[in-house]
């Protein structure tokens, strides 16, 4: 035993070590996990100790006798809640510390005050806590994490002695308790004066190498790169910026004292809560959004009035950035202005936040564009993968489209209560329109989108044109203008002029805001020179009055390939189908193959929808991984598919329908030109109907007799549902038909649905017999 060196306890409990543990002279490493102890001022005798750790352990106060200590490299004190004393001077003097952890502890650390009062009057030190100067004198600690009540335990004058000190400082309680022995240098700043902390040396040593800086409710503090660092925080990679309404700028590109190239590694933004409360009365506090920085000489005086978080000058000064999060940045308009950049005059095109992953923007009751003024051949948001807006009122379209196009990684969109939305991308009004390329893109990487509370919404996109072809000009016949001629609206105009007129020149209508002269037009010839007509989404379709609105144009859905999660909810203006099929781009020797990975789609609150998928050509396969399929209060629906889209349906296991108050069938008549096949639900485990007054059967045909995997039907406040299918069916594992409380099942499904169908009749009718007896009664009376 005498040459032990490493010793752990875990949950142990007594009341004292025992003094037979000084026979452990040569002890490196004593762990106490999670122990009930009260005295361990054994400790003192194990002078060769160099690592000694309380994790979790109900201890009260450090005994005088680890001042023996001298050898200790390592002390642990996280999660030693119980902990109310360290006795002053004790920390200080072990002079080999290297490692000190106190998270998730309470000790009474003395204000720097109280310390100089009682270093005058010369108090008596018993019952006295230590305080945090000591910290300074311990020239090898490489590593700190604590948490402080408030920073006014903080030495003013003294630095650390070792600059590279790691470290993870934060206020009591803020934040999860972290026993990670890797991590970044952390500090976070709380309820406090700009002044507490610029009289404080060793927090001014500790912003600049800090590599995540959080700033809750800071007062005073306008322009944080200067007035924290003036060397421009050149170590920080996330900031966080929460509840300080005095803040201006996070960097103000018109002061002199500005440093050049600040937060050169940035990764995260975070701005959360009210920055520049006076909204109406003093404009100056609109530049609490405006990050700024110019490389160039400054101006004398230059006033910034703004409500955009990056501009043309600011954008590409955080090439690292990874995750932009703004939360009730009331003023903030705009969140990219990219008006002024420009291509570089070695024509390579900019890249702009190449390393931004995601963006969440939520709260901005002022925000009228994510993007603005794009400018021909910018490049970059490449890795964007998320996209969230929650609450922007003001917020009409989400992309343009010449950003769209660069979003190659993207997978999710989420989209909720924004009042104004419109369209999800749509042309920017300051793209010009000989820039085809934009308009024309594949978004194979979608994955998911959800939608909820968009009640102007109308479609996903508009004048997107599919990336499939059109039909060729006849180049024998084309009198070729040069470049120059090619590009002008005149040559378009005689152009097209000769082309045989058809009903279907324009790939999506998009609104009916408003009429515009029939001459307006406009048109594209693409590089490879195919023509298509590009419609102004204010002019009503003539050639098609009755065109339905779509939220899934037919040329939309094959640029979302790999989608596999569709959201939508309380989105319901004009939406009459979702997936609009009819015209899918099928040659003659091909077959359509439509969304073949999307899983999961729910719709809920669209109340003028009339159908989920709209008639599609003869060659179509697709939707064949949809797994769950669940509709809600979708009051113009009276069915939920075709026979000849739910042949499609081969891996559906869930049906969820819910408050459709026409729907009449799930699965409707065969069309006369479709052949009448029996539709096959292998895979469909679940089904629940519930408050459909109008719903009929299941289906009014005998062709979907075999379910070998339904385990359970729900059906509750279906008055109307007399039979599932007019014919036998084959339901093996079926022995589950209920109302969310009594299984009714009677064997077979058609029965059991007969069974409930004419108990509800007896109950209406017995309900019907009272009410008359009660009306004769009171006549009566």
């Amino acid at each position: 035993m005498k040459g032990l060196k490493v010793l752990s306890l875990f949950g142990m409990s007594f009341p004292s070590l025992p003094q037979s543990i000084n026979v452990l002279q040569n002890l490196r490493t004593l762990r106490f996990l999670r122990c009930k102890i009260t005295d361990v001022s054994a400790i003192g005798e194990l002078r060769k100790l160099e690592i000694l750790s309380f994790i979790g352990s109900k201890i009260e106060e450090l005994p005088e006798e680890m001042r023996n200590l001298s050898y200790l490299k390592l002390l642990e004190l996280t999660k030693c809640r119980d902990l109310k004393r360290i006795p002053p001077d004790l920390l200080s003097s072990l002079s080999n510390l290297e490692e000190l952890y106190i998270f998730g502890v309470d000790a009474n650390w003395k204000p720097m005050e109280e310390e100089e009062a009682e270093e005058e009057e010369k108090e008596e030190k018993k019952g006295a806590n230590a305080s945090l100067t000591e910290l300074m004198s311990l020239s090898y600690l490489m590593a700190l994490k604590i948490e402080i009540p408030n920073i006014k335990v903080l030495p003013k004058d003294l630095p650390f002695k070792n600059e590279t000190i790691k470290f993870q400082i934060r206020p009591r309680g803020n934040g999860y308790d972290d026993s990670n022995y890797l991590f970044k240098n952390s500090l976070v700043l709380e309820s406090c004066d700009l002044s507490d902390i610029a009289e404080r040396q060793m927090l001014l040593q500790l912003l600049k190498r800090s590599e995540i800086l959080r700033l809750k409710k800071i007062k005073d503090l306008k322009n944080i790169a200067y007035e924290l660092d003036k060397e421009g925080f050149q170590c920080l990679k996330v900031l966080e910026v929460v509840g300080s309404e005095d803040v201006e700028y996070v960097m103000d590109a018109t002061s002199y004292l500005t440093p050049r190239a600040a937060f050169p590694i940035l990764e995260s933004l975070e701005l959360v809560g009210r920055i520049g409360t006076d909204e109406v009365t003093n404009l100056e506090k609109h530049k609490t959004t405006d990050i700024q920085q110019h490389t160039g000489p400054f101006p004398e005086s230059t006033p910034i009035i703004s409500h955009k978080l990056f501009s043309s000058n600011t954008i590409l000064w955080p090439p690292n950035l990874e995750n932009l999060e703004l939360l009730l940045a009331d003023s903030l308009e705009v969140v990219f202005d990219l008006e002024g950049l420009k291509v570089n005059e070695d024509h390579q095109r900019i890249a702009v936040l190449a390393q931004l992953k995601t963006l969440q923007v939520q709260y901005l009751y002022e925000l009228t564009y994510v993007w603005k003024n794009v400018p021909l051949g910018i490049q970059g948001f490449q890795k964007l993968t998320s996209i969230e807006v929650i609450k922007c009122h003001r917020l009409r379209y989400l992309f343009p489209t010449s950003i769209a196009k660069l979003l190659v990684e993207l997978q999710s969109i989420t989209i909720r209560y924004c009042e104004a939305i419109e369209n999800i991308v749509q042309r920017d009004g300051e793209e010009e329109a000989a820039d085809i390329k934009a308009y024309s893109f594949e978004w194979s990487s979608i994955k998911c989108i959800y939608l909820d509370g968009c009640p102007k919404l109308k479609t996903i996109g508009s004048e997107i044109q599919s990336p499939r072809k059109s039909k060729k000009i006849n180049r024998e016949l084309d009198s070729r203008p040069n470049e120059q001629e090619l590009g002008s609206p005149s040559f378009l105009w005689r152009c097209l002029e000769c082309v045989p007129r058809r009903k279907n020149y324009s790939l999506m209508t998009v609104s009916d805001q408003g009429t515009t002269n029939k001459s307006q037009r406009s048109y594209s010839v693409k590089e490879e020179g195919t023509l298509t007509k590009l419609k102004d989404p204010k002019v009503d379709d003539i050639d098609n009055p009755s065109e339905i609105r779509s939220l899934f144009p037919s040329h939309m859905i094959e640029w979302l390939k790999n989608l596999e999660s569709i959201i939508l909810e309380d989105c319901d203006l004009s939406h009459e189908v979702i997936f609009q099929l009819e015209e899918l781009n099928v040659g003659k020797s091909h077959v359509a193959s439509v969304l073949d990975l999307l899983r999961h789609l729910t719709l809920r609150g669209l109340n003028n929808l009339m159908h989920i998928w709209k008639k599609g050509p003869e060659r179509i396969l697709g939707f064949g991984n949809v797994r769950y399929l669940k509709v809600v209060e979708c009051n113009s629906l009276t069915y939920l598919f075709s026979p000849s889209i739910a042949k499609l349906l081969v891996m559906l296991e869930d049906i969820i329908v819910i408050r459709c108050g026409k729907i009449e069938e799930i699965l409707a008549r065969a069309r006369e030109e479709e052949e009448e096949k029996d539709v096959l639900f292998h895979k469909v485990n679940s089904i629940l109907l519930n408050d459909l007054p109008n719903l009929k059967c299941f289906c009014n045909e005998a062709n979907a007799l075999e379910w070998p995997s339904l385990k359970k039907v729900t059906v509750k406040e279906c008055p109307s549902l007399s039979t599932f299918i007019p014919s036998n069916l084959k339901t093996p594992k079926l022995e589950v038909v209920d109302d969310y409380r009594t299984n009714h099942w009677k064997g077979e499904l058609n029965a059991t649905i007969e069974h409930i169908f004419k108990g509800k009749e007896k109950q209406a009718n017995h309900e019907t017999e009272q009410g008359e007896q009660i009306e004769t009664i009171e006549k009566d009376m």
